[in-house]
């Protein structure tokens, strides 16, 4: 395959961690507290019945917001998809070492850029010691989630309380993964845990090309270490534009300047009432740097999150807030040299309350992205708007969960002018979801 192989994370599992935060963590994601299985193998598929509007989806080259849309020929559709479809195993080596691998199968159309069907999504060793009474060290090493999505605490990195996420965990799931180091120290109490972390990683220089191109976008996809996503065809990066080296999709998950990153982060856990959690990432990606039509976009960010139970315990209705905000830049350094710098920010407030089997949630988005650059006439990536949604989910069964949900983002983006398109939009979708995993 063109650009890279799976062969790189695969190596990276013989390099060690629990996640440093994450409420409703699974057992899957726990194969320490089952010390008597060795291996277990998980399979997730969602199938999916979607309601669209008549808006192109970024899936498709276009500047829609949402993963499913209208029609090439501009009409609304009732599509049938397997969204989902991923094989999980946890192997435990010793009592303080497992290992993790994530597999999806890419079941949607292929739109003609996408990269591998089959392709990794995390894979990685984890390392857990206890010192003293109260103290763990931990460690990760591979491909891997930086820990800061509130919402994914799931089998195959899935949602807990909606059928989409929110915009800033959807970004997290489509452009941020660390193939690197991580390691944690936690202080664990009966009530309480408090735990820091830092990571030094590779492998992930194109970050923020997607929000550059495309901007924020409202989807549960997860983006595979070999995976290719289209990007619109805007005149700044076809032929004669000014990044007309920029290749017809972005590859977040690439190597292209050599550079190590960086994240550091810390939590607290109230296990009866809160959890809060704190990160900055830089991954020191060199903007001048080009591979195989990508660039390096060298891009930080800060994201602060909280989670407060209204009752004690994980029983309750919750209530859920995140923020994201940070910048980032592509080009050349000198006067008169394209380059692309933009800030951007996005946070959402999210209500759940669980009704025995069931569980209904609301969420609000707002997202925001501000140029920087002197290039705004060929090359605008100002964008602002929100989103809401709404979701009632059903667990039939120990494996089984349907769920619907109603999905509607109204933006404005001054790029759609360079295709024709009006700078406002408002887009509304209806799902229907059926989850099965084991």
């Amino acid at each position: 395959m063109p650009g890279q192989t799976l062969a790189t994370p695969l190596l990276a599992l013989f390099l060690a961690v629990s996640s440093p935060w994450g409420r409703q963590t699974s057992d899957e994601e726990e194969p320490f507290t089952e010390p008597t299985r060795r291996f277990e193998v998980g399979v997730l598929f969602d199938l999916r019945l979607a309601f669209t509007d008549d808006t192109s989806s970024f899936m498709e080259r276009g500047l829609g917001k949402l993963r499913y849309g209208g029609s090439a020929e501009g009409k609304k559709q009732v599509l049938g998809r397997l969204s989902q479809l991923s094989l999980t195993s946890d192997l435990r080596l010793t009592e303080s070492v497992g290992a993790r691998l994530h597999v999806n199968f890419d079941a949607d159309p292929d739109f003609g850029d996408a990269g591998e069907r089959t392709d990794l999504i995390e894979a990685y060793l984890r390392y857990r010691l206890g010192v003293g009474d109260r103290n763990e060290v931990r460690g990760k090493a591979g491909l891997f989630f930086p820990a800061i999505s509130l919402e994914h605490p799931g089998e195959a990195w899935t949602t807990f309380y909606t059928i989409t996420p929110s915009i800033l965990n959807g970004w997290i799931g489509e452009e941020i993964r660390s193939l690197g180091i991580e390691a944690s120290f936690a202080r664990v109490g009966l009530e309480n845990e408090v735990s820091f972390t830092a990571a030094g990683f590779g492998w992930n220089d194109p970050s923020a090309s997607l929000l550059a191109y495309r901007g924020w976008a409202s989807t549960d996809r997860q983006t595979g270490f070999a995976d290719r996503i289209p990007i619109p065809p805007l005149s700044s990066f076809s032929e004669g534009g000014i990044f007309s080296a920029q290749a017809p999709w972005a590859e977040p998950i690439r190597e292209v300047d050599d550079r190590v990153g960086y994240y550091a982060g810390a939590s607290w856990d109230n296990y009866r009432r809160f959890l809060v959690n704190a990160l900055y990432y830089d991954n020191r990606a060199r903007p001048v740097a080009l591979d195989s039509g990508q660039y390096g976009w060298a891009t930080r960010f800060y994201e602060a999150g909280f989670l407060y139970s209204l009752s004690e315990g994980t029983s309750g209705p919750e209530l859920l807030f995140q923020v994201l905000g940070g910048d980032t830049w592509m080009g050349g350094s000198g006067p008169g040299q394209p380059k692309v710098t933009f800030d951007y920010r996005t946070a959402y407030l999210l209500g759940t309350v669980p009704l025995g089997r069931q569980r209904v949630s609301f969420r609000y988005d707002w997202f925001e992205m501000v140029d920087r650059d002197e290039f705004r006439d060929v090359d605008d990536n100002d964008e602002d708007g929100y989103g809401i949604t709404l979701a009632y989910l059903v667990r039939t069964t120990e494996t089984q969960r349907l769920a619907v949900e109603l999905l509607g983002v109204r933006s404005h983006r001054p790029a759609r002018e360079f295709l024709g398109l009006p700078t406002e939009a408002t887009e509304w979708m209806l799902q229907l979801s059926y989850r099965f995993a084991f």
